[in-house]
């Protein structure tokens, strides 16, 4: 269980990321609504709905994503994935700034 959770008094298993490779079955299960996930606010899409206080569900802290590489070793592919990730979360963030 997540501190913020234990601060509002709600029960939540958390499942290591390693636990779901793909992301598929926790998105699957959510899509269920058996489940949550946590996602940067600008990247949750149209068939998710974004929970909080109301929902009993804490705000979370800030969280970092990151691209790990060996050093001196960027290729043209890791830098196009970079690429893409900076372009998707700042797609997401002037999405929900609209």
């Amino acid at each position: 269980m997540t501190p913020a959770f234990v601060a509002v008094g709600t029960k939540a298993d958390v499942a290591p990321p390693d636990v779901d490779f793909d992301g598929l079955r926790i998105a699957s299960v959510t899509r269920a609504g058996l489940a949550a996930m946590v996602l940067p606010e600008g990247m949750v899409g149209p068939e998710f709905r974004i929970l909080g206080a109301a929902d009993g569900v804490p705000e979370l802290p800030e969280s970092r994503m990151g691209l790990i590489y060996k050093a001196g070793r960027v290729t043209p592919e890791t830098e196009a994935l970079a690429q893409a990730i900076r372009e998707t979360v700042a797609a997401g963030e002037r999405r929900k700034a609209a």
